[in-house]
């Protein structure tokens, strides 16, 4: 990637949304929760079907779509309401993948600077982080470094004007990072978030990815490790994981690949083009946040002793 880009998702109007009110269920969601209206233009120009549907008909659709998202998110509905809407608005194409390669960094940046640079440009990132990456755990005395590494995980996700993310932004002011870095923070970006399983200093990832994003070497990470995080690979060989969070038992994944689906599918609406690499790169806090209500739920306590130790 040579050069930044905006968010392929439009920024929703935020001024006034509270998920508390908007998401009873979901108290910890994100500007997901915000109703935010297909692009018909791109629905008509990469639909594969024949014959798109009227904008009337599609703009009803969507609608219709929204509403059930939200209602299957909190319970009130099951997934199968949703399927004769997605198929009619086509977002049940087979699930595309990024194939490009990643792009190598040139160093290894520490979670705490992605972080910091987050906090420079979103000076309350801190409260902000922690709800939307870690969900019910935001609420306990959980250790700094994980805070840390909450902040580092949201330093990319599109929370400023026309869908720029913090580090985004950051590479573009004056004074300009060192080459290293930008080019360092470019190769974390473009690398999607994933939950993985490490064995023997390798890793497998536990959800859908694209091969060309499967890392190869040692990653300095403990064999029999279970932790979602960006597997950067690195000029000269090897990776790491940056925005790194370690998790007890990996969580079940059929509850996860649906929760990504769903979310796929509402930014599919919006643009067309997005792939699930990308779904995973701009909405990492869902994955993550997923991952954390999931453990929660099922062991809350084992979590919390290991981010303790």
């Amino acid at each position: 990637m040579s050069r930044w880009r905006k968010s392929l998702i439009p920024t929703p109007e935020l001024d006034n949304a509270d998920p508390d009110l908007l998401t009873p269920f979901d108290p910890y969601a994100g500007d997901e929760a915000v109703m935010t209206a297909a692009r018909y233009a791109q629905y008509a120009r990469y639909i594969r079907a024949a014959a798109p549907l009227p904008e009337a008909e599609h703009d009803a659709l969507d609608r219709q779509f929204q509403i059930l998202y939200r209602d299957v998110l909190d319970g009130t509905q099951p997934w199968s309401a949703l399927t004769p809407v997605v198929a009619a608005l086509a977002l049940d194409e087979p699930r595309p993948h990024d194939v490009r390669p990643l792009n190598p960094s040139p160093q290894i940046l520490a979670d705490g600077i992605l972080s910091d640079t987050a906090e420079d440009q979103v000076p309350d990132i801190g409260l902000i982080a922690p709800d939307r990456v870690l969900g019910p755990f935001a609420d306990e005395p959980i250790p700094r470094a994980i805070r840390q590494a909450a902040g580092a995980v949201m330093a990319f996700a599109p929370l400023l004007q026309q869908g720029t993310s913090p580090v985004a932004r950051a590479v573009h002011q004056k004074p300009r990072f060192p080459t290293e870095i930008s080019s360092a923070l470019r190769a974390i970006a473009r690398t999607p978030p994933m939950l993985w399983q490490v064995e023997k200093g390798a890793l497998r990832p536990l959800l859908p990815l694209s091969t060309q994003m499967i890392p190869t070497g040692d990653l300095g990470v403990d064999a029999g490790t279970v932790a979602i995080g960006r597997a950067v690979p690195l000029q000269g060989g090897g990776a790491w994981l940056a925005c790194q969070l370690r998790l007890p038992i990996a969580p079940a994944t059929a509850p996860l690949i649906r929760r990504l689906q769903l979310e796929l599918w509402r930014l599919r609406r919006l643009d067309r083009r997005v792939s699930w690499e990308d779904m995973l790169r701009e909405r990492s806090e869902v994955l993550y946040r997923a991952a954390c209500e999931w453990s929660w739920l099922h062991d809350a306590d084992a979590v919390l002793t290991l981010w303790q130790g």
